[in-house]
């Protein structure tokens, strides 16, 4: 069933525009389109085109454990566009999901299917098109999330208080979307958090000194310029934007 979903995320999403390893059956580019991706970290992303007929864990841009059972997909910075499947959670491996980067365009919401993937680590899907909220299910299911990265979208709604039952979290990234609300008061719990992006938004409330207080904190940015116009009180920015 895993093929059926890479399969499907290839056909959704616009993978016979992608800039590395479409298949040359079914791309759009009059040459042979090529597929080299980037080679650092030992070339973990290398491999076939995808739609190839070999095995889909030999395919670029996706890790599989020795069972064969995939548990990355990597593909950032390739043109990839369409909407996000909601069969992701066919993938119960999954550790490691990201699209982020121009000029990947990606639309329509984040599906809330999202949040039965109990061993993710990483969603990474900054830099593109993203409309709705963040589900709710993410915040309650996905106990091993250590990092979400969400900017440069068009995500509305609020930070949900459940935001705080991210115990893992280390990464934060929420920074130019349209999310509006209060700064939830639970970010406190998020013991291990390094770094909270939340400025260019619509947030109101304050990052007081509860969330300061966390050891680990190093790299906070909030709308907390304007003086008494400012939407939020920050008292441990690094920056503040209007």
């Amino acid at each position: 069933i895993q093929r059926y979903v890479v399969a499907k995320i290839y056909f959704q999403q616009g993978g016979e525009n992608w800039i590395e390893c479409s298949h040359p059956d079914y791309s759009s580019s009059p040459d042979d389109p090529s597929c080299n991706p980037d080679e650092s970290n030992g070339n973990i992303l290398g491999g076939t085109t995808w739609m190839d007929a070999t095995h889909e864990c030999d395919w670029a841009f996706i890790t599989c454990d020795s069972d064969l059972c995939i548990t990355r997909i990597e593909v950032d910075e390739n043109n990839v566009g369409g909407t996000l499947v909601n069969e992701i959670d066919y993938l119960p491996m999954l550790e490691v999901f990201t699209m982020d980067g121009f000029p990947n365009h990606i639309e329509g919401t984040i599906p809330t299917t999202f949040g039965n993937l109990t061993y993710l680590t990483v969603l990474d899907l900054d830099e593109n098109g993203l409309t709705g909220t963040i589900p709710e299910e993410l915040y309650s299911s996905t106990s091993f999330l250590q990092q979400l990265d969400l900017d440069s979208n068009f995500l509305t709604g609020t930070i949900s208080e459940n935001v705080g039952d991210l115990g893992s979290l280390t990464f934060l990234q929420l920074h130019n979307n349209n999310l509006t609300g209060e700064i939830p008061k639970s970010i406190k719990n998020l013991q291990d958090l390094y770094t909270l992006y939340l400025h260019n938004n619509e947030l109101t409330g304050k990052i007081g000194k509860e969330i300061c207080r966390i050891e680990s904190l190093v790299w906070v940015t909030a709308d907390c310029d304007g003086g008494k116009k400012r939407k939020v009180d920050c008292k441990c920015c690094n920056r503040c934007h209007e």
